[in-house]
């Protein structure tokens, strides 16, 4: 297995695995649109993430497939007094690669980035009834820090 830079060449696998993390969170939460990856502010958010400085974008790819991937992005927030924040943004291993490392690997890959760039903060957010996602988190290290309320009207 390798882990390498996302390119453009991967862009209509990457909006597959996007829709495909919607569906697999619609368990969790009524509101994603599983269309979105395809759609236009769908694809011209990708775009920008694979071509934008601070993006942190890798493909995890096994027998030349891509199988997973980790986009994370990396600024400055005006009301933080801790700068710069790492925030992972998306983060997905296709069904039959999970629990192999494949997300060990992107998430490293990840932090040690985030380290050459000086980010003081790596963040993520998950689903709190995602207990696997949550385990995997707190297993490097993250820590629950901020609850989000929400409630159909």
């Amino acid at each position: 297995m390798i882990i390498r830079k996302a390119q453009l060449q991967d862009f209509q696998e990457i909006l597959q695995m996007n829709k495909d993390l919607f569906i697999f969170e619609k368990a969790f939460s009524y509101a994603y649109d599983e269309n979105w990856p395809f759609s236009q502010p769908g694809q011209d958010y990708f775009t920008k993430r694979l071509t934008h400085e601070n993006s942190i974008f890798y493909i995890a790819e096994r027998d030349e497939k891509i199988i997973g991937y980790i986009l994370a992005y990396v600024d400055n927030h005006a009301v933080r007094t801790v700068n710069p924040i790492c925030v992972i943004e998306n983060t997905y291993v296709k069904e039959g690669f999970r629990g192999n490392g494949v997300g060990n690997l992107l998430i490293e890959k990840v932090k040690s980035e985030c380290k050459e760039r000086s980010a003081k903060v790596l963040r993520v957010q998950t689903y709190t009834d995602n207990k696997s996602a949550m385990n995997f988190y707190q297993k490097h290290g993250l820590k629950p820090l901020l609850t989000t309320l929400e409630s159909v009207l």
